[in-house]
């Protein structure tokens, strides 16, 4: 269990860049500071990305990569295969970000997940959907140098199945976690873990498991779901994997005990207060809550909420924050970034 005392230790600070989404708006930077609330910083861009249901990473700490995803040109929704780089630049008061379209994935693609490998300088990009709407097998790996100002992109290992609209969790340097999704038109109800490419090597699944073992047949698959890692406050040894909402509205949260790097299977979580699906979100920075952002929950949320352990209950529960966003929006980008990234902190 969690032990802390609030008059000693400062608020924790999470700091979030939202990037795009199917509505077009404006990037934005949210702060929450545990217990204090937060706020929204000012941001000014050069450029800004307007493509949706893109993927994302935050690579040396501080660069943000954005590749694929749609846009959005009159009637038509476009495929992209841009990789744009976004990165601070040191003048003015408010925050700026540059922003540059410095290369191009091999395919166009959206709904693809990407996790970031190889010491925080590769987003290793995963599945999603051509420009037929055809899942995808492939994976691509997009890397930054150290000190470099673009981006190389190479082809990575196949997965184990054409996928999309899935979710990808680091479980440590060497092992990821892939589940849910759609094949297709099949929902994937199993877990697949894989090994992550450390050379070139191939992607294979380690162990395949039913992503919801004994749990009961609503459960069986999901897509459009929000996934993230946490610490487990049972255990200081292992961690804990999160998955919530998906289509359509769902409010379930399904948890899974990393033990022994894997794990043994599922179990059901909290509920969240209302169903939601294509959102997006991050674990704090103190890795004792996830924050869920935006989604669809009828319409293009502004919402943000905050699953944690309640040491009360011993118990996990989900809280709205009275703190939102500025624009509401769904198949979006959420990234947690450095404090300095907003001014104010």
């Amino acid at each position: 269990m969690f032990q802390t005392n609030d008059l000693c230790v400062a608020p924790t600070t999470t700091t979030m860049l939202i990037v795009s989404g199917t509505s077009k708006m404006p990037s934005e930077i949210v702060t929450i500071h545990e217990g204090e609330g937060g706020g929204n910083c000012p941001v000014s861009m050069d450029f800004d990305v307007q493509d949706y249901d893109s993927t994302a990473g935050l690579l040396q700490n501080d660069k943000v990569v954005i590749c694929g995803g749609k846009e959005k040109v009159g009637s038509k929704h476009i495929v992209s295969n841009t990789c744009y780089l976004m990165q601070k630049k040191a003048s003015g008061s408010n925050l700026e970000l540059s922003l540059s379209t410095s290369s191009r994935l091999y395919m166009k693609r959206w709904k693809a997940v990407s996790i970031v490998i190889n010491n925080g300088r590769t987003l290793w990009v995963t599945g999603g959907r051509d420009t037929n709407g055809k899942s995808l097998e492939s994976t691509e790996l997009v890397s930054l140098a150290e000190g470099a100002n673009s981006l190389s992109i190479q082809p990575g290992p196949e997965l184990p199945l054409d996928i999309d609209s899935h979710c990808l969790v680091k479980l440590n340097s060497s092992t990821a976690m892939q589940f849910g999704g759609r094949s297709g038109s099949n929902l994937v109800g199993s877990s697949l873990f894989l090994d992550i490419p450390q050379s070139g090597g191939q992607t294979i699944p380690l162990k395949k498991l039913n992503m919801v073992s004994g749990v009961s047949s609503p459960f069986q698959g999901v897509h459009g779901h929000t996934c993230g890692i946490l610490a487990n406050p049972g255990s200081e040894e292992t961690d804990v994997v999160i998955s919530t909402g998906g289509y359509w509205k769902k409010t379930y949260t399904l948890m899974w005990v990393v033990k022994d790097d894997i794990g043994e299977s599922w179990t059901i979580g909290p509920h969240l207060p209302t169903g939601i699906h294509y959102a997006s979100g991050v674990t704090s920075t103190d890795r004792k809550s996830f924050f869920l952002v935006g989604g669809n929950d009828g319409a293009s949320s502004s919402a943000i909420y905050k699953l944690g352990y309640n040491n009360d209950n011993e118990d996990w529960q989900w809280t709205k924050l009275d703190q939102e966003l500025q624009f509401g929006r769904l198949s979006h980008v959420v990234l947690k970034v450095p404090n300095s990234f907003c001014k104010e902190n």
